[in-house]
């Protein structure tokens, strides 16, 4: 089976270059590859690079199997954006730009913020800017 029909199998339509590359270090240790196992270690982490990510009103983020990473880049959604973390988890905007119709976050090239155990930032359609604990 091909990494395309693995990556769908795991409902990830497009793969990203983190992904990828995890792959073929899975591949390149073994012929065959157990999908879930590999599920599970995909399951660990999500770094965003690079990316622009636009939504027609809301985007979540939520860590809760593992870490997201988000570096250089810019995110936007008309009404709501949320980046929340679960136990035993974190999330970071690193460089990075979060938008909505009526807020902006601007994270600096050497700026970051960082949510971990359960907490949260929602860019809400009001306009406002909440942290969650």
């Amino acid at each position: 089976m091909g990494l395309e029909q693995i990556l769908l199998q795991l409902g990830l339509s497009v793969s990203s270059d983190a992904i990828y590359d995890f792959c073929k270090i899975c591949f390149s240790k073994s012929e065959s590859v157990d999908v879930d196992n590999l599920k599970k270690e995909l399951a660990s982490f999500l770094k965003i690079d690079d990316a622009d990510i636009v939504a027609e009103k809301i985007i979540n983020f939520m860590a809760v199997n593992g870490d997201i990473e988000i570096k250089g880049s810019k995110i936007y959604a008309k009404s709501s954006i949320f980046y929340g973390s679960g136990k035993g988890t974190k999330f970071s905007l690193e460089g990075s730009r979060s938008e909505t119709e009526k807020t902006r976050i601007d994270v600096g090239e050497k700026a970051k913020i960082e949510g971990q155990g359960g907490a949260g930032i929602r860019q809400n359609e009001d306009g406002s800017i909440s942290f969650h604990v």
